[in-house]
């Protein structure tokens, strides 16, 4: 696995927040729940209204760009690592599938600085739950732990999913890399993952009844301050 370098939640690193309360949005009619869908109207505003930012954004604002087919995201790294979190309620068995469309950029790094990151939440009497208000804001919702989502150097890295480390402090976090390797890069990759199935082997022991999906989001690792990765349609669905 690649060496994890910066995890967002191990250190208290600064806020930005909307002063008004996040929207947090639910499983529509047909199943799915939009994550994150560029838009036209995309704006720093539009971001922090909608999603939790963790550190210093503006350092490398995610811009909108259209190839003439589809509108997407072009993710900066900067010198410093920063998240969106998007508040989001649904269950996890009932929605247990992350689907999304990226393209990672060649960079001077064999890591990617993008990861993915979905939070979950189980009840008290099964699991801890964590707040990171007090450190990082009152908008983070309270979980029980984490799946990060990677690019790993290696093509043949593809599909190793690293439990959580027992005893270490904090919230328990597992990685799964969803693809990897120099020679896919600078091209589109349409991915599907069943974060039930990851859920099931990263905590075998856990009863996923009632787990629910609390937060889905990026994380930017520090980079060269060039473009890293175009992502886009990042969405739950049955």
């Amino acid at each position: 696995m690649p060496k994890c370098r910066h995890p967002i939640f191990g250190a208290a690193i600064s806020l930005s927040l909307a002063s008004c309360s996040i929207n947090v949005p639910n499983v529509e009619l047909d199943g799915t729940l939009p994550i994150l869908t560029p838009r036209q109207d995309l704006s720093l505003a539009r971001l922090e209204k909608e999603w939790i930012v963790i550190g210093s954004i503006r350092q490398a604002l995610p811009t909108l760009q259209d190839d003439g087919i589809f509108l997407h995201l072009a993710i900066k790294s900067g010198p410093k690592p920063f998240a969106a979190l998007r508040p989001i309620n649904a269950q996890l068995l009932a929605t247990p599938y992350l689907a999304w469309n990226w393209r990672i950029i060649e960079g001077t790094s064999s890591n990617s600085p993008l990861q993915i990151i979905i939070g979950f939440l189980d009840d008290k009497t099964q699991s801890k739950n964590w707040s990171l208000g007090s450190i990082l804001g009152p908008n983070i919702p309270k979980f029980s732990r984490s799946l990060t989502i990677e690019w790993a150097p290696s093509a043949l890295q593809r599909g190793l999913l690293e439990a959580p480390i027992r005893g270490r402090k904090g919230p328990p976090v597992a990685r799964y890399i969803a693809r990897g390797g120099r020679e896919n890069l600078n091209q589109w990759w349409r991915e599907i993952v069943d974060l039930s199935t990851l859920h099931a082997k990263a905590w075998p022991n856990l009863n996923m009844q009632n787990t629910r999906l609390v937060f889905a989001g990026i994380i930017v690792n520090p980079g060269n301050g060039q473009i890293a990765a175009h992502i886009r349609g990042l969405h739950l669905t049955r």
